[in-house]
């Protein structure tokens, strides 16, 4: 069994770039999980879905669309706060979020090889670390994130980056533990990055 999986930002790498990158963490069995929850992008046509499945498939490489499970813009209205933005706790208790929190795991038990993808380079620019990644550490897994070639933070060093970003604004004095200053620090993110219904 796998307990263990990576992430990475698509960004604008060229589709060279980003296959070369990934192939450094391919095994017969990789599958490239797109978290976006809108496939497609008029700046970087090379990461549109039909085609980035084409192009895995000629690399030895599979492309499993799973926008609907983890995706940051939530069809739920019960990921919603009432400012009309996703809320990351929110979102971690509902079925669909659950249920693909469950396919990874069995994925992984299956030995497969897991990088999930979204669009932001930068794990701490991205609901994959915020919400996904995060969700999937707490229940055991390994994250690891790919931050540039060769370069992969795990999550561990991300919720420390993560404390740092916002150092100036968490209450350090009277957190009772690490894990509380954890939970302001992400709670900012999520206040930062959150989608939020017009």
């Amino acid at each position: 069994m796998n307990n263990m999986l990576y992430t990475i930002g698509h960004s604008n790498y060229s589709i060279d770039s980003f296959i070369d990158i990934i192939s450094q963490y391919k095994n017969d069995r990789t599958y490239i999980v797109d978290v976006r929850s809108v496939p497609f992008s008029s700046h970087t046509p090379q990461f549109n879905a039909d085609y980035l499945k084409n192009i895995l498939r000629a690399v030895g490489m599979h492309y499993v669309p799973m926008g609907k499970e983890f995706g940051a813009r939530r069809e739920e209205l019960e990921a919603y706060n009432n400012s009309k933005q996703v809320d990351f706790i929110k979102t971690a208790h509902l079925g669909l979020f659950q249920a693909g929190i469950q396919r990874i795991k069995k994925g992984l038990s299956l030995s497969c090889n897991l990088i999930l993808m979204c669009s932001e380079r930068s794990p701490l620019e991205c609901h994959r670390f915020a919400l996904v990644a995060r969700n999937l550490y707490k229940q055991g897994i390994q994250v690891n994130h790919i931050i540039g070639n060769h370069e992969v933070i795990t999550q561990a060093q991300a919720e420390e980056l993560l404390i740092n970003k916002y150092q100036s604004k968490i209450d350090f004095l009277f957190a009772p533990s690490y894990a509380d200053l954890l939970d302001q620090a992400y709670s900012l993110l999520n206040k930062d990055i959150g989608y939020r219904k017009n």
